[in-house]
């Protein structure tokens, strides 16, 4: 396909010339053909740009790029690189040069993908093309992968996942599941970034399942429609405004409702009867209602793999739409009642301790700490914490998380009625906490010699002074 930048010269075209300028030669003629029909070339110029041009010594072609530019005549990437695969990777690679990126088409005889013309233009070709002495591939730098060789796994724990095994490369992003021997041991994943790994902790985690909030999880809608929900066993009709992403819900890697060990009876959505003041229908004494929440999308649990493939559950912040969540095993929490089945609660063949719930809460706070002085300020009115962020300049400002995840199970579940659901009568919980750093930020009065008050001291969570940790420390336990 030819050049738009250059005049189409139609058989027309060339004897219209022809009469207008009666004084052109044919050897010119000759030669205007071979450059706009026959040729195709991009622009005309008769000779290369220097080895060393304004591209190739501008802030890019070196080792800090995310680029990286092929050779005249060929038609393939540096190793280490790949070709770019659409024209807005090429606008922006030209951007980032200061270069005009010209425009999109399809050349034979120019590299494919994005290239660099000697006008010192960038162009994108979406024809597989070939080398040319005029022009040079841009490609786009690979982010290296990892080695499983080369991950360090804690004592008594194992990897799994694809390529996490002895010979095996992981790719950049993706991550290898860290197992413990221990069974009562939780390990987090290991992540490979830019060729290097995470390490991988594990550590003792007392609650028997694994959950975190969310407005909405990675498969709400077929998680909860209706072919999936007539699988699983849940028959109720479902209201019209039911909708994903629109209340805080659990999110759990295994869904205890549906496993094949000892699966928990969902009691909020799969429905019971119950007999209790103020839900009956007819008399508070003979009454009984079959009670049904109609909007499983909207509060129901998921479950929800994706979440969990990585420890940002356990260590990352707050689901800004979903900071508390709870979920009831054999148990309405909206009702307080004990239900194992669509009958009601069967008190003979069930243990009261298989009424239960999970619940979990996350809260993020700023802790202010002044480092010419070395004391730590935290905030909890929300007036206070507006205050001190309007006037952070001589505080490091750092970022608090405190999650709490909590169990309980039933001491005594005491029936109304036989046959109906029962009330649970008293807990024992079993609690989980993590309370992280995320973040540190300096104010401006206080990063960089010269300041009012700058002292050196690391802004950073890994050196938090102890002053922080005290007020986290006691924050912590106050969740």
């Amino acid at each position: 396909m030819l050049h738009p930048d250059i005049a189409r010269a139609t058989s027309f075209e060339i004897k219209s010339f022809m009469t207008k300028r009666s004084t052109i030669t044919s050897a010119t003629l000759l030669l205007f053909a071979i450059a706009g029909v026959v040729g195709g070339a991009l622009e005309e110029q008769s000779s290369l740009p220097p080895s060393t041009s304004l591209i190739e010594t501008s802030a890019g072609f070196d080792s800090e790029s995310a680029y990286q530019v092929g050779t005249h005549n060929s038609n393939t990437c540096p190793a280490g690189s790949e070709k770019m695969t659409t024209a807005a990777q090429c606008k922006a690679a030209a951007a980032y040069y200061g270069k005009a990126f010209n425009r999109q088409d399809s050349w034979a005889a120019y590299p494919g993908g994005c290239f660099w013309n000697h006008n010192h233009q960038f162009y994108y070709n979406t024809h597989v093309g070939a080398g040319t002495s005029l022009a040079r591939p841009l490609c786009v730098k690979l982010t290296p992968g990892c080695a499983f060789s080369d991950l360090v796994l804690p004592s008594n724990a194992f990897a799994s996942g694809p390529n996490c095994a002895a010979g095996g490369s992981v790719a950049h992003g993706g991550a290898c599941t860290v197992s413990s021997g221990s069974p009562d041991h939780l390990c987090s994943s290991a992540q490979c970034t830019s060729g290097s790994w995470t390490s991988p902790t594990c550590f003792l985690w007392k609650l028997q399942n694994l959950f975190t909030c969310s407005t909405q999880g990675s498969n709400c809608a077929s998680w909860w429609g209706a072919t999936q929900r007539a699988e699983r066993g849940y028959t109720a009709s479902v209201h019209s405004k039911d909708g994903c992403g629109e209340a805080s819900k659990m999110l759990f890697p295994e869904s205890p409702y549906d496993r094949d060990v000892s699966p928990a009876y969902d009691a909020m959505f799969k429905g019971y009867t119950m007999q209790k003041a103020g839900y009956e229908n007819g008399s508070p004494s003979t009454g009984t209602k079959q009670v049904n929440w109609d909007k499983p999308m909207k509060y129901g649990h998921e479950q929800d793999l994706i979440e969990f493939s990585n420890t940002a559950w356990l260590n990352g912040g707050c689901a800004a739409d979903a900071p508390s969540c709870v979920a009831g095993f054999n148990y309405d929490p909206w009702t307080d009642m004990c239900a194992d089945s669509a009958s009601g609660w069967d008190g003979t063949t069930t243990p009261a301790s298989a009424c239960g719930y999970a619940q979990h809460k996350c809260d993020e706070f700023k802790i202010y700490y002044y480092p010419d002085k070395q004391n730590a300020i935290l905030p909890l009115t929300s007036d206070n914490q507006a205050s001190y962020a309007s006037e952070n300049q001589a505080t490091y400002a750092f970022t608090y998380v405190f999650k709490k995840w909590m169990e309980c199970t039933a001491k005594k579940v005491t029936a109304t009625s036989s046959g109906t659901a029962a009330e649970p009568d008293g807990w024992d919980c079993e609690v989980e906490k993590r309370c992280v750093c995320l973040s540190c930020a300096m104010g401006y009065e206080t990063d960089a010699p010269g300041d009012n008050h700058y002292t050196g001291e690391p802004c950073s969570c890994d050196a938090a002074p102890k002053s922080v940790q005290a007020k986290a420390g006691m924050q912590c336990a106050q969740t």
